[in-house]
């Protein structure tokens, strides 16, 4: 019978022993090969690099008659605690219950900023969008719009900020009673107490009229007179035109 030809090999310098295994290593291959004796031209760079020393010296002033030595910068520590302390990391993710707080773009500035309201699914479509103005952040990032509801037909309301488009055009609302309303920090429900138990009468929040959309309405709408083209104004947005350079 034949033998097959992967078993012999004639030029090989590492005879096959069993199919895929050889009978020498590659160093020992590479020791039987005169590759490693001849000297290969390397083409030297002309620049010549300066070696960094490895430690950080400083020149210091020996003796009268003149010398200096190397001296470290940073020596070494005397004395070495005596358990391992791990130092305190900061995480690289913010932990889940970490406040989050969500910044606010460029051009929105609060409060006083007219806004334009995108069609989303709390509003129906329209070419004419209503034109709210930017009262306050709240605690979760959202933003407390108002139109007046009489002119722009946008009530007191939270919209998220990539729902609306900031313009140039902004209104002083600054000593407006409402805005300083919520601006006023909500008292903070007491802690419970051992008498408390004996008590019959319990406190309710009441919402006020003080803190309606009307009213907020009513505070802002002579604001907003001011500006005589504000008044009569319906803005289209086309191809074109862009939101955040209108003037209104």
């Amino acid at each position: 019978a034949r033998r097959p030809s992967w078993g012999i090999s004639s030029h090989s310098r590492n005879p096959v022993l069993i199919r895929g295994i050889g009978r020498c290593f590659r160093s020992v291959r590479y020791s039987r090969k005169p590759k490693y004796t001849k000297k290969r031209p390397v083409a030297k760079s002309k620049i010549q690099k300066k070696r960094k020393s490895s430690r950080l010296l400083q020149s210091q002033w020996v003796g009268t008659d003149g010398g200096t030595r190397g001296v470290r910068l940073h020596k070494m520590s005397c004395y070495y605690p005596t358990k391992d302390v791990s130092r305190a990391v900061a995480p690289r993710q913010t932990p889940q219950w970490a406040p989050k707080k969500t910044s606010l773009t460029i051009l929105i500035t609060l409060p006083g900023t007219i806004l334009i309201i995108l069609p989303t699914y709390t509003l129906p479509h329209s070419r004419h969008p209503p034109q709210p103005q930017g009262q306050k952040q709240l605690g979760g990032g959202l933003l407390l719009l108002t139109g007046p509801l009489g002119l722009s037909r946008v009530a007191l309301r939270r919209t998220h900020q990539k729902f609306v488009i900031a313009t140039s055009t902004k209104i002083d609302i600054g000593n407006v009673k409402f805005l300083q309303l919520l601006l006023q920090q909500q008292p903070c429900k007491p802690r419970h107490r051992e008498d408390e138990i004996f008590t019959t009468a319990k406190e309710k929040y009441e919402v006020t009229a003080q803190g309606g959309s009307k009213s907020c309405g009513l505070e802002i709408l002579p604001k907003i007179k001011t500006i005589t083209s504000r008044a009569s104004l319906s803005v289209a947005l086309t191809n074109g035109v862009h939101a955040h350079k209108l003037v209104l």
